[in-house]
C-alpha cells in the first residue's frame, strides 16, 4: 500500500466508498479533472465555507444605525452578508444542508435583516439623494454603490430563508415593519416599475457606440443609473418575499395579519402587477423580453405565456391570500375589491392552468365572487370600528428626529472622505482610520451645504 493512497488501492474492495463530499486526493494537470474539483458525480459542489465558519459569521453581525452604513464596520458586515447570501443559495440549489438559515435562527439573527434592511433604506432614502453630487466629486462612487446594492442583498437572503415556515415565523413582531417595508416596494415597483424596466431597451449593440455612450456618462450619472438598476432589483426580489409572508402568515402573531389585510391591502398591489408586470417589455424592433434570473432575455411570442420565476411568485401570493382560512375570516369584499380582484380573471387560461394547477382554486373563488352581490366600500367611521395599529419602532428609531444635512456632512467627513484617502488601500485592518483634518484634497467649506430639496430630488452637496 505504499505510495498509494486510499482511492487508488489495488483492490477496490479496499478504498472507502465515495460519498458527496470525495475530493480528488491527488494533484492533477488535466483540465477535465480540474474543471470539476469539488464537485462529485452526483453534482455535489463543495460550500464556500464549513458550518462552523458561517456560524462564527452569523455571530458576529451587530445592528448598524443609518449613520454608520459605508462605514469600515459596516463594510466587513457587508462582504459577510454576500458570503452567506451566496452560500445559502448555493445549499438550497443543491438540495444540501442549509446551515446558513439553521444559524441564522439558532443564533435569533432573522430580525437583525430586517433591521439592517429598513437602516438601508433610511439611507438610500434621506442621505443618498444628499451625498450623491459629493460622492461623484470624491470619486467614491463605488463605496456609495456597496451601500446601494447592501438593500438588494439582504431582500435577496430574506427570499432564500423565508421560504421555510420556521425562519418566517422567527421574524416575530419585525415582520410587522417587513410588511410596511414590502408594501412601500410593491407601491414603487406599481408606479415606477415599468419605467425601469425600459432602461436599456434601446442600448446600442455596435462596440463603438457602447464605448462612446460610457465615455460619456459622468460620475454622478454612472451612480443614479447604478441606484435605478440596484432599486429595481430590490423591488423584484420582494416578490418573492411577499409569496412566503402570505404563505407563511399564520405562524406570525395576529398584528402581521392586520397590517397587511387592513392597514396595506396587500392584494390590492397584487393585481396591477399582474395585470401589467414589469419584467416583460417589448423593444423598439417588436421583440418580446422578460426578465429571467435577473437578465433579460428575448423570448418568442408563442413563449410569452410561458410563467418565469417572478411571474409564478405573484399568482402564488394570489393563491395563497385568497384560500387563507384565517385572512377569509378577515377581508371582507366590498365593490371595490371585488371589481380590482376579477380584473385578474382574464389571465387564468388553461396555459396557466396547466403550469400552476392550484390556481383552479382561484378561479372557482373568482367565478363565485362574481355572482356575488358585494356591498359599496364604508369607512371605519361609519362601520363604528375601532381602529388600532402597532407602531413601527424600528422605523421610528431609524428615521425620527434626524438632522440628514448635519448627518450628510458628518458622514461625508468621516465615512465617504476618508476612503478617498491614499493610505487607504494599503493600511492594515488593525490601522486606525487617519485624522479627519488631513485630507488629501481641499477641504470642504460647510457654508456652501445647502439642506435638500425634496421637490426637485436633487443633492445639493457640493466640493468646493
Amino acid at each position: 500500500m505504499s505510495g498509494l493512497s486510499l482511492n487508488e488501492s489495488k483492490n477496490p474492495k479496499d478504498a472507502p466508498p465515495d460519498h458527496q463530499w470525495t475530493l480528488p486526493d491527488r494533484a492533477t494537470t488535466k483540465i477535465s479533472e480540474a474543471n470539476t474539483a469539488g464537485v462529485s458525480e452526483s453534482g455535489f459542489v463543495a460550500p464556500l465555507f464549513s458550518p462552523w465558519e458561517a456560524e462564527q459569521r452569523i455571530e458576529n453581525l451587530r445592528e448598524f444605525d443609518v449613520a454608520d452604513v459605508g462605514s469600515k464596520q459596516w463594510m466587513a458586515q457587508h462582504e459577510a452578508l454576500e458570503q452567506l447570501n451566496l452560500q445559502a443559495h448555493q445549499s438550497a440549489q443543491g438540495n444540501q444542508d442549509e446551515f446558513v438559515i439553521e444559524a441564522l435562527v439558532t443564533l435569533d439573527k432573522v430580525r437583525l435583516l430586517v433591521h439592517e434592511l429598513l437602516a438601508t433604506e433610511a439611507w438610500r432614502l434621506h442621505l443618498f439623494p444628499r451625498l450623491k453630487g459629493a460622492l461623484a466629486e470624491l470619486k467614491a462612487t463605488m463605496r456609495g454603490y456597496f451601500c446601494l446594492y447592501h438593500e438588494a442583498t439582504l431582500v435577496n437572503l430574506l427570499s432564500i430563508c423565508l421560504h421555510h415556515a420556521h425562519v418566517t415565523e422567527a421574524l416575530g413582531e419585525s415582520a410587522v415593519e417587513l410588511v410596511d417595508y414590502l408594501a412601500r416596494r410593491m407601491v414603487e415597483l406599481n408606479s415606477k416599475g415599468k419605467e425601469w424596466s425600459a432602461r436599456g431597451v434601446d442600448a446600442p449593440t455596435d462596440t463603438k457606440e457602447m464605448a462612446a455612450k460610457i465615455d460619456a456618462m459622468t460620475p454622478l450619472s454612472e451612480l443614479e443609473d447604478q441606484s435605478v438598476e440596484v432599486n429595481f432589483q430590490a423591488c423584484v426580489g420582494c416578490a418573492t418575499v411577499v409569496r412566503y409572508l402570505i404563505e407563511h402568515v399564520n405562524t406570525l402573531p395576529l398584528s402581521v395579519l392586520t397590517r397587511m389585510v387592513d392597514t396595506h391591502d396587500i392584494l390590492l398591489t397584487l393585481i396591477p402587477i399582474i395585470e401589467n408586470p414589469p419584467w416583460t417589455r417589448r423593444t423598439p424592433e417588436g421583440k418580446w423580453q422578460k426578465l429571467i434570473d435577473d437578465k433579460w432575455k428575448t423570448v418568442e411570442p408563442a413563449e410569452l405565456l410561458t410563467l418565469t420565476k417572478t411571474e409564478g411568485q405573484m399568482w402564488l401570493a394570489l393563491f395563497h391570500f385568497i384560500c387563507n382560512a384565517e385572512i377569509q375570516k378577515r377581508y371582507h369584499f366590498n365593490s371595490f375589491r371585488k371589481g380590482q380582484l376579477l380584473r385578474a380573471r382574464k389571465y387564468i387560461n388553461e396555459v396557466l392552468l396547466d403550469q400552476l394547477p392550484v390556481l383552479a382554486d382561484v378561479q372557482r373563488f373568482m367565478d363565485e365572487l362574481a355572482l356575488m352581490e358585494a356591498p359599496e366600500p364604508s369607512g371605519a367611521r361609519e362601520s363604528g370600528a375601532l381602529m388600532m395599529e402597532q407602531v413601527a419602532t424600528t422605523t421610528e428609531k431609524l428615521v425620527r428626529q434626524r438632522d440628514w444635512d448635519e448627518l450628510a456632512k458628518e458622514q461625508l467627513e468621516k465615512i465617504f472622505r476618508w476612503v478617498c484617502h491614499p493610505t487607504h488601500a494599503v493600511a492594515h485592518p488593525t490601522t486606525p482610520s487617519p485624522p479627519i483634518h488631513q485630507p488629501t484634497n481641499q477641504p470642504i467649506n460647510h457654508s456652501t451645504i445647502q439642506p435638500f430639496n425634496q421637490s426637485t430630488n436633487q443633492s445639493v452637496l457640493k466640493v468646493m
